[in-house]
């Protein structure tokens, strides 16, 4: 044996081969430092390895044994005639490099020898392909496989003519069978089948919930022909059944399955169906057949479910309304009564029952399908006397002669309910009104008899209104939301005026009715009154300033003195002039002259009018004398002009007035609406708040610096309608449309008319919720101008006009057309075509065989059309649009889309056919790079993922149960075409535990930090690592599959530490893994500047000393940092730069080493100041 070659990477070397010992006749040898072995090819084709080691790559040293060596083996495992793919698969030497010669196609044996590759582009017919096996870079053997493509034809055989139907009756109840029937062939014009011998073709049906296959034939052989009827289930628990046909006659039969007829098998219901069920069926066409119809679905019709509910009860009448659901059509009674009613289309019914008793009234409801009780359920209907609600005796209360009384009623409600709504009526004590203002009275609310009472909206007397001279009042009350529970008390008060009683003793008389969840209530009630007794005669009037005989320097004096509590106070002039008016309260009063007194002397008359009692009289006189200043410029409210309609909902108030004077505009109430400063002589302000719709009549008044204020009276109306806008046409446009469209914006909920000089009605449209309007013309206008006026009608009748003025040119398209195609981002959405056109054209997009895929009308002069992935294929497809307008249609812009050519999804784990956990089950697999993946049965999917780089994984997120599945991995490309590949597992429970691994290690950053012990582990184990002692390092949970667990520097110590770790699962611990960690044990600190005792200064510490090299270096002391260092060269200087209080202090220099363990050194030194 002679060297002969070695490869460019010095892996493999060749060597010569010569007969010895007649063991073989010639060949070759080749050493592999990888595969450690030497192989010998003799000439009559004999093949075996030999253990050895290469001398300098010249020799081998004497081979000692020889074994058997795999020859390459090739064959075709499966064929996709529609990917045009095939799966091949050998054997070959471990760890040979396997190609497909003259393709990129290639692959590894693995350590066993076998090997397994997917071969693609694969045109019909027949393909031979040489496979070729290489060691170490040197081909040693090849063969050659031929793998048939053929061709995929279209078969009417399929699904055809799908139903379902009871044997009797027309719905399904429990126990029901029935037939399913479909026809396998069409009527006219059937195409066959050529079939191979081995090969099947079958039709696939799934059942819903509750139905079961009965009766099914026994598998049968007859004309060459096995037929078999199958039962499975699928992954929701519905059950299916498969009608499959074989060819066993040994030979390819031709045009078969062309005369067909119908097939059926039977069904039963297992229990009674809740709603119309759907059968779903599915045709499988033998190999290298499509079908026109492959798929097919039918409704089993179900008897509805009987429900009855009982809904309002009228207490009151006694009566009650029942409803619920039923089967459409079905006759709906009250046993042993005439109440009786029918189920509407939908299968919803209701009836009135009449006549009851007080007391619970059980009641059967009968459902009849033409005229046979199929269904009957029962209610129970509970008549209360009165509701239940009671009215709850009050105490007597006091009426006041003066101010109106709070006067309370009180009703108690005796059963849980929800939903009160009713109508309070009251009436007032004899001889008093209820004081107005009352449109909502506060409803309250407690448990039981005694307690807090709380407020309650939900109770709120609302909408109230005064009748019968104000001695009448009546409310809304509900509809109350949540539940008012049995025992609870509710209180109302009204405001009673008993001004002019003259009856001492009375009562408030109040009627609370209404309807509830537990039907109606009705109550009457009163709280009795007293009037209280002639009020004592009045305070007297005093004035107290200005005082009798004095001068004042104000030209507005303030009046003020004592009075009766309540009573009115007027000053007024000899001539009968008010010049200040003020009420007394808490026994007082005071109020500045609302008019400037001239200077001179005054004697005036102050009139006091009591509540109750009669009026009094003083005099106050004084003498004026004010300095006369400038008087100031007039106030002038420019804006809103006095009468004039505004439109904004917060108006600006303007005008002129007294430089720098402050303008306030105001309510009657006194409310401030506005307020300004004047400034060059003008003021503005707008309004702090909304106005709402309505008449306004204010007053704004001038303050000026110096001089007596000024107020001038404001009126308008502010109308909040919002005012028509005609967008389009734009007036003086020109329009290409004998049929424009008309839009805006206005007042919501008003109608919009456009009308010519005629007054003809050109377009008519309503102002949506978004204040939009829009119409096309209802009629084709001619070429010309148009004055046209659109008119706005607001829901309150008041009309609003604009002027629409265009021309009409519809002689040709205004926009030319454009297309584009294009992908979405989103593999899983369709493709678009979108581009310019003609505003209003109808843009219509057709495929090359002109079949129409999608139409729009053009809109602001673009369009977008999506392209439906059912009207498309793989590879290049061709479209044509086109825009119509006014009965014109333009030259068509082509646009082609590429759809390509994907990569065939596969799917590489699990294997069909496996057996897995449903336990973090996943599926992968090779796709299309960007494509969108979903793995699912015939109903649900399970799992989806995308593919990156070629491959894709895809972990289940649906539940599964221990089952058999047949699924579809599912690929979609760009514009929403699909392939799929088939897959069938069993699911189980049983729990494969993922093997524990551990890797030590310290901080790779900085290992001065805590060290880890981390690895994988059963997805969601827990994970336990424990020193040598025993004791608990950590634990943590394998999220993922994966754990960390940070080792604390206090469980371990100098030196080697071993710790073992171990995983749980389900309560089992695994065998434990042993793993060391080498602390080290680095030299321990050493202070050497300064001395221990020694005396420092603040701005001149540094501590120097030595240690272990890499470690950190803190000077502390007990409770913080005064510096820290890294130690370099065995030492380490720490200068101090923060200052200390003149103190003794106790430090230590802290050395933390790998893994975070310390070692340190003491020292005590005295700080002091410069």
């Amino acid at each position: 044996m002679t060297w002969e070659t070695c490869d460019p990477e010095r892996v493999a070397q060749r060597f010569k081969l010569t007969p010895f010992a007649g063991s073989f006749t010639s060949g070759w040898a080749l050493w592999s430092k990888d595969l450690g072995y030497v192989q010998e090819i003799t000439s009559s084709g004999r093949s075996s390895l030999s253990q050895g080691q290469a001398a300098n790559g010249d020799s081998i040293h004497a081979i000692n044994s020889f074994r058997s060596v795999p020859q390459l083996t090739a064959k075709v495992d499966s064929v996709d005639n529609f990917a045009k793919t095939a799966v091949v698969s050998g054997t070959a030497t471990p760890g040979a490099a396997i190609t497909v010669n003259g393709t990129s196609f290639a692959t590894t044996a693995d350590g066993t020898g076998k090997w397994s590759l997917t071969i693609r582009n694969l045109p019909v017919g027949a393909n031979p392909r040489t496979i070729v096996e290489k060691v170490g870079g040197v081909e040693v053997a090849r063969t050659s496989v031929t793998i048939t493509i053929a061709a995929i034809s279209t078969t009417t055989l399929g699904i055809h003519n799908l139903g379902a139907a009871p044997d009797s009756g027309e719905v399904f109840t429990k126990d029901t069978t029935g037939k399913v029937r479909w026809n396998p062939q069409v009527s006219a014009n059937p195409t066959g089948i050529d079939i191979e011998n081995g090969k099947s073709y079958s039709w696939t049906f799934t059942l819903p919930v509750g139905y079961e296959a009965v009766n099914l034939p026994d598998p049968s052989t007859w004309y060459g022909w096995h037929v078999e009827w199958l039962k499975g289930t699928t992954s929701d628990g519905q059950q299916t059944v498969t009608y499959k046909n074989t060819n066993v006659s040994g030979e390819t039969m031709k045009n078969e399955a062309t005369d067909m007829g119908e097939r059926s098998f039977s069904i039963r219901a297992t229990e009674k169906p809740t709603a119309d069920g759907t059968l779903t069926a599915s045709f499988t066409p033998p190999p290298s057949y499509t079908s026109s119809s492959p798929k097919g679905s039918a409704t089993l019709k179900a008897a509805g479910a009987l429900t009855a509910t009982v809904g309002t009860v009228d207490n009151v009448a006694k009566t009650a309304v029942v409803s619920g659901t039923a089967t459409p059509g079905a006759a709906i009674s009250v046993s042993g009564t005439s109440f009786a009613t029918t189920a509407d289309g939908t299968g919803k019914w209701s009836l009135t029952i009449r006549n009851l008793p007080v007391g619970a009234s059980p009641r059967t409801i009968i459902q009849k399908v033409g005229g046979v009780e199929v269904d009957r359920t029962s209610v129970t209907i509970t008549i209360v006397e009165n509701g239940p609600i009671i009215g709850v005796p009050q105490p007597n209360v006091t009426l006041s002669r003066t101010t109106p009384t709070n006067v309370p009623f009180v009703v108690e409600n005796q059963a849980t309910r929800t939903g009160m709504e009713g109508i309070v009526t009251v009436a007032a004590p004899a001889g008093t009104t209820f004081a107005p203002g009352q449109t909502t009275v506060t409803g309250q609310w407690r448990n039981g008899s005694s307690g807090a009472w709380a407020n309650s909206e939900v109770l709120n007397l609302k909408n109230g209104r005064l009748f019968d001279n104000n001695r009448q009042m009546e409310f809304n009350f509900g509809k109350t939301t949540g539940s008012q529970s049995a025992g609870q008390q509710f209180r109302w008060s009204l405001k009673v005026d008993a001004s002019n009683a003259t009856t001492t003793s009375s009562q408030m008389n109040y009627l609370f009715m209404g309807t509830s969840s537990v039907g109606s209530y009705r109550v009457n009630g009163s709280t009795p009154t007293t009037l209280e007794g002639v009020p004592a005669d009045p305070a007297p009037l005093i004035v107290q300033t200005p005082t009798n005989g004095s001068t004042v320097t104000t030209k507005r004096p303030v009046f003020s003195g004592t009075g009766d509590e309540g009573a009115s106070i007027e000053v007024r002039s000899n001539a009968g002039v008010i010049i200040a008016t003020a009420t007394v309260k808490d026994g007082k009063w005071s109020a500045p002259s609302d008019i400037d007194l001239t200077n001179g002397a005054y004697d005036l008359t102050v009139t006091q009018s009591p509540v109750r009692g009669d009026t009094s009289n003083a005099r106050v006189n004084f003498t004026v004398a004010a300095e006369i200043p400038t008087d100031p410029a007039p106030l002038v409210v420019q804006a809103p002009a006095n009468g004039s309609v505004v439109e904004a909902k917060r108006p600006t108030f303007s005008g002129t007035g007294d430089e720098g004077a402050t303008i306030e505009v105001k309510g009657i109430s006194g409310r401030v609406v506005a307020s300004a400063t004047v400034k060059d002589g003008k003021w503005s302000a707008p309004a702090n708040f909304d106005l709402g719709a309505g008449f306004y009549d204010l007053r704004a008044t001038q303050t000026p610096l110096t001089g007596s204020a000024e107020t001038k009276r404001v009126h308008f109306t502010v109308r909040t309608e919002a005012p028509l806008v005609v967008q389009t046409p734009a007036n003086g446009s020109t329009v290409n449309q004998k049929r424009p469209v008309f839009s805006g914006t206005g007042d919501k909920g008003a109608r919009v008319e456009v009308k010519g000089t005629s007054g003809r009605v050109v377009a008519t449209a309503v102002v949506d919720d978004n204040d939009n309007w829009s119409a096309p013309a209802t009629f084709d206008l001619g070429n010309g101008v148009y004055n046209l006026t659109a008119t706005q009608t607001s829901v309150r009748g008041n009309a609003d006009s604009k002027p629409v003025s265009f021309t009409i040119n519809a002689t040709e398209f205004s926009t030319a057309l454009t297309a584009t195609g294009a992908f979405d981002e989103d593999s899983s959405k369709p493709a678009t075509i979108s581009g310019a056109a003609t505003t209003g054209a109808t843009v219509v997009v057709k495929d090359s065989l002109g079949n129409e895929i999608g139409r729009v009308v053009a809109s602001g002069g673009r369009y977008t059309i999506p392209i439906p992935a059912n009207g498309t294929q793989f590879g290049v497809n061709e479209f044509s649009v086109t825009q119509a307008l006014n009965g014109k249609t333009s030259a068509a812009v082509n646009v082609s889309l590429d759809y390509g050519i994907p990569t065939p999804i596969n799917i590489t784990s699990p294997a069909n056919g496996a057996t897995v956990n449903k336990d973090g089950l996943t599926f992968t697999g090779t796709g299309q790079t960007g494509a969108k993946v979903t793995v699912r049965g015939t109903v649900n999917a399970i799992a989806s993922g995308d593919v990156v780089n070629g491959e894709w994984t895809a972990k289940v997120d649906f539940p599964l149960t221990s089952n058999l599945y047949n699924l579809w991995a599912v690929q979609t490309t760009k514009g929403g075409l699909t392939t799929q590949q088939a897959i069938t597992v069993t699911v189980t429970d049983e729990q494969a535990v993922t093997p524990l691994t551990a890797t030590a290690a310290f901080n790779a950053t900085d290992e001065d930090l805590p060290a880890t012990i981390s690895g994988a582990a059963q997805m969601d184990a827990t994970v336990t690592v424990k020193a040598a002692d025993g004791s608990v390092v950590g634990t943590a949970k394998a999220t993922g599959g994966r754990y960390t667990i940070t080792i604390p520097p206090a469980k371990a110590a100098f030196g080697v530490n071993t710790f073992t770790v171990t995983q749980t699962v389900n309560g089992a611990v695994s065998a434990p893994l042993h793993r060391s960690l080498d602390y080290g044990n680095p030299v321990v600190p050493v202070i050497s500047t300064p001395a221990n005792g020694a005396t420092v200064t603040n701005g001149q510490i540094r501590f120097t000393g030595t240690g272990a090299t890499g470690a950190k270096l803190d000077m502390r002391g007990n409770t913080s940092s005064i510096g820290d260092t890294k130690v370099a060269n065995g030492a380490w200087t720490v200068d101090v730069s923060r200052q200390l209080a003149p103190n003794v202090y106790e430090l230590h220099a802290l050395q933390t080493s790998k893994g975070g363990l310390t070692k340190q050194a003491e020292i005590t030194v005295t700080v002091q100041d410069k």
